[in-house]
């Protein structure tokens, strides 16, 4: 017997790679197209990489009593696309997620598709349904630039208070007993 044992829960850290959902799992890096879980919470994390700074939103998921932290960077479009999906989500049921990258004229579009219930759910903003913040466009030295501040801190307040009140830890030990 050691004199401090601690139980440590295992904790699974997944990312989006080239288009894919990137697990390392302590030798090397697993790639899948898809996730299935329960999204218990989000926080988000301040970070810097090569001297440029960006916050990560870090999802905690749960799947057949497996944790999960899944990491996006909000700035870019997997992370709004997903809060946009996630938003049409019922989240006390299970969610399946798979990131994408398509191509149209030339240029990528990234994005992460939820379905729920065998079903892929509809982005909850869309034409019919405006109030959400646009981009902020405009130009410096002849350059369009696209300012997409005002999104991620929407969608940043929306996550925090959908899961203020989220009561289970972990949806598959709650049990009456």
């Amino acid at each position: 017997m050691k004199a401090f044992e601690t139980k440590k829960e295992k904790i699974h850290w997944v990312r989006i790679k080239d288009g894919r959902l990137c697990y390392w799992n302590g030798e090397k890096e697993l790639i899948f197209d898809e996730m299935q879980g329960f999204i218990t919470g989000v926080n988000f994390k301040d970070d810097e990489y090569q001297g440029r700074k960006y916050t990560e939103a870090m999802f905690t998921m749960y799947w057949e009593s497996e944790k999960y932290f899944f990491s996006v960077n909000t700035a870019t479009s997997y992370f709004r696309s997903f809060c946009n999906y996630l938003a049409s989500a019922d989240l006390t049921k299970s969610i399946l997620l798979r990131p994408k990258i398509t191509e149209k004229d030339g240029k990528k579009n990234y994005s992460i598709f939820v379905q729920q219930d065998g079903r892929w759910l509809k982005a909850f903003y869309n034409k019919d349904n405006p109030g959400f913040p646009q981009l902020v466009i405009f130009e410096v030295a002849g350059k369009k630039i696209y300012d997409n501040t005002e999104q991620i801190e929407f969608w940043k307040y929306k996550l925090l208070n959908q899961f203020k009140y989220k009561s289970v830890d972990n949806p598959i030990d709650d049990l009456p007993f």
